[in-house]
């Protein structure tokens, strides 16, 4: 599996933190009160030098989390497809589970660095640290991951349970489709099948290359789908051979629509 668009979304996440942080000092309730008990020159005297090292090291620690969780989700992904061993499957692309991946990769690699810092510095210290980096960038930092994390990681959760029951596929006898907004699988008798059509949609810049181009469905109840980029993402090459079984089965040609054919 290509894991290039993991690292390169977990690596911009990291590299934005900052300046999120600094957005986000303005904002009252986030704004970090010093701790009377630490003086600033002591704490940079004491943790300059961690705090180079730590900066070198987070991004890192995101990519390591992002990339594990975006390796999890598609093996996941892969294995409950797999237990439908009858049928040709049409999946979701691996790039769906990226944006998920880094975001909560995110938390991941701070509660990672928060562990290794907490032994390595002892309770003490860790205060003492959690106050210079509140202190620089002039946010409470652990207010703020709470509040970020109840917004993040639940839709993050819900987003990856869609993502896991949704796929299309085609047996002997049937088209099934399980949409990626709902948990219960759409069946279709192949015998029921009007039309397989695949539409090639202009690019109004005139460019030369398509602005869509996906299959669609068309069924004798009136009813129809279609793999849309815009409401379904899947390759192009998993929808052609969805297409061809479907149309072969059901005993009907694939036309070619070109909506700007008739302009």
């Amino acid at each position: 599996m290509e894991t290039t668009p993991a690292i390169v979304c977990t690596l911009a996440a990291a590299a934005a933190t900052p300046l999120v942080l600094a957005a986000l000092r303005r904002f009252e309730p986030l704004r970090h009160v010093p701790d009377a008990r630490y003086q600033t020159r002591d704490l940079a005297r004491e943790f300059d030098g961690l705090l180079k090292l730590s900066l070198l090291l987070a991004p890192l620690f995101v990519i390591l989390c992002g990339g594990c969780l975006w390796w999890l989700a598609t093996r996941l992904y892969g294995a409950r497809l797999a237990a439908m061993d009858d049928g040709l499957m049409l999946p979701l692309p691996d790039i769906l589970w990226v944006i998920p991946a880094s975001l909560t990769g995110l938390f991941a690699a701070a509660g990672l660095m928060a562990v290794g810092l907490r032994r390595l510095l002892g309770a003490g210290g860790y205060a003492a640290w959690i106050e210079y980096g509140n202190r620089r960038h002039g946010v409470n930092s652990q207010r703020l991951q709470r509040w970020l994390a109840l917004l993040v990681v639940p839709p993050c959760l819900v987003l990856t349970l869609l993502a896991m029951d949704s796929y299309a596929r085609v047996t002997e006898r049937h088209f099934i489709v399980n949409p990626f907004w709902g948990f219960d699988e759409q069946v279709h008798r192949l015998d029921r099948v009007l039309q397989v059509t695949r539409v090639i949609e202009p690019d109004e810049a005139f460019t030369g290359r398509p602005v869509a181009d996906y299959y669609r469905f068309v069924f004798d109840d009136g009813r129809q789908f279609g793999f849309h980029p815009e409401r379904v993402a899947s390759d192009l090459a998993d929808q052609h051979a969805i297409a061809r079984r479907t149309a072969a089965l059901a005993g009907v040609a694939i036309e070619v629509l070109r909506p700007d054919a008739a302009r």
